[in-house]
């Protein structure tokens, strides 16, 4: 799933905590993690590009382990 914008991402730069926001964004991703736990525990959640991290937009991906 690639994702271009992001509202959590544009509160936190208005607000001034762009430092941190590589760890808020771990922790709000982990949730979608154990979403996809409950629907199958097969399934297994990556973040592979971040514009927290600097990139352009974000990459969501979920497979089967």
């Amino acid at each position: 799933l690639k994702v271009t914008r992001c509202p959590v991402l544009e509160i936190y730069k208005a607000v001034g905590v762009v430092p941190s926001l590589p760890n808020i964004c771990d922790i709000v991703n982990n949730a979608d993690g154990g979403y996809g736990k409950v629907y199958d525990s097969k399934l297994k959640f990556s973040l592979l590009k971040s514009m927290a991290r600097g990139d352009e937009y974000c990459i969501y991906s979920w497979t089967k382990e």
